[in-house]
């Protein structure tokens, strides 16, 4: 067995003798010392309260108050761009069509999205700074639930943003912690000498960022048999997406839900704002996240329209809210010259 970590008292010697990882092996205590095996550094392990680095970044995250929304939405974007949908129908992870080695990877591109997400600069190691401390961040989207991060060498004993997406129930959450080389898993690690953390180590150090938070449904997994064979029939694409604001009324639609409908077809978008008369003509008011006045509405509706996002309400939703609802009607009225179509857009 690999020992990464000393303790010499007694204290610490009863902890590690009752507490143990799920491979046999003491979880460190804290005020043991832990040895990297990338710098060969000795150092004390800490209590998370005491970690200043560790504290100095939960301060600044936690001080974000849409910092699970910004995560979900990264989520939100690498399930997406997995899935390729724009080119391949496919919208649902746990599709048969989808391999186990594509869902592994959603934590990988993760890292990127929520690097932009956050407003944080990508760097070589480690992945970037937050408040100036160096913060790895490490994604795994499982469907049995369980947590299997993988750190590489380079980041034993650093701090790690870690987040897990449950792809079974459609959620996320997020932890700080330090990744001491006494809280992985001994033996020679996988191929690229990456090593898991072992459960008791987590569940001991973690620092919570923010608990389980649901992503935004995807409205084509909820469709019945019948529309989905309209929303993914022959059809042109604005037949084929009127049915899916149809079935998905005062649902939020993705962009990406938009691309996989038209998936291999011309410009999209364009197709979508050409429903907009027929879908108010029934009723309906598509507000998209491209317009701050369609988003400050969605807000006080409700409905999260972040990603440029879309969602048919009722057109009756729409008025009564004063100057918002006049400059969101001035925009669904941009470009249309037939007089009766412009009219659908009167308060």
């Amino acid at each position: 067995m690999v020992v990464a970590f000393e303790d010499a008292s007694a204290e610490g010697q009863t902890t590690a003798a009752t507490q143990r990882t799920a491979r046999g092996n003491p979880v460190a205590p804290v005020g043991s010392r832990c040895i990297s095996d990338f710098t060969g550094d000795s150092h004390v392990i800490e209590q998370p309260e005491e970690d200043v680095g560790l504290q100095t970044v939960r301060r600044d995250l936690v001080g974000r108050p849409d910092l699970s929304q910004l995560i979900g939405d990264a989520v939100e974007d690498s399930i997406f761009y997995v899935l390729d949908g724009y080119r391949t129908h496919r919208f649902d992870l746990l599709d048969e069509r989808v391999e186990a080695d594509e869902r592994r990877t959603v934590g990988t591109k993760l890292q990127y999205h929520l690097l932009d997400n956050l407003g944080l600069e990508k760097k070589r190691h480690p992945d970037t700074e937050i408040a100036g401390v160096p913060v790895d961040v490490k994604g795994t989207a499982t469907t049995d639930g369980s947590q299997s991060w993988m750190i590489p060498r380079e980041g034993q004993c650093e701090l790690c943003l870690l987040v897990h997406v449950d792809l079974v129930r459609d959620r996320h959450r997020a932890w700080l912690m330090r990744t001491h080389r006494a809280f992985l898993h001994n033996g020679d690690g996988n191929g690229d000498r990456k090593r898991g953390i072992s459960v008791p180590a987590f569940n001991t150090y973690s620092v919570p960022l923010y608990e389980w938070t649901p992503l935004r449904p995807n409205p084509l997994k909820g469709l019945s048999e019948p529309d989905r064979a309209v929303v993914f029939g022959s059809a042109g694409q604005e037949t084929r997406l009127k049915a899916l604001f149809r079935a998905a009324a005062e649902t939020v639609i993705p962009r990406g839900v938009i691309l996989t409908v038209c998936a291999n077809r011309a410009d999209p978008m364009r197709r979508v704002r050409a429903t907009r008369v027929d879908m108010a003509r029934e009723g309906l008011a598509l507000l998209c996240g491209t317009w701050t006045s369609h988003r400050q509405l969605a807000d006080v509706l409700a409905f999260d329209l972040t990603g440029e996002a879309w969602v048919a309400v009722a057109m009756s939703k729409v008025l009564g809210h004063g100057e918002l609802t006049g400059q969101v009607l001035e925009q669904m009225r941009r470009g249309l010259r037939d007089e009766a179509d412009r009219k659908l857009f009167e308060p």
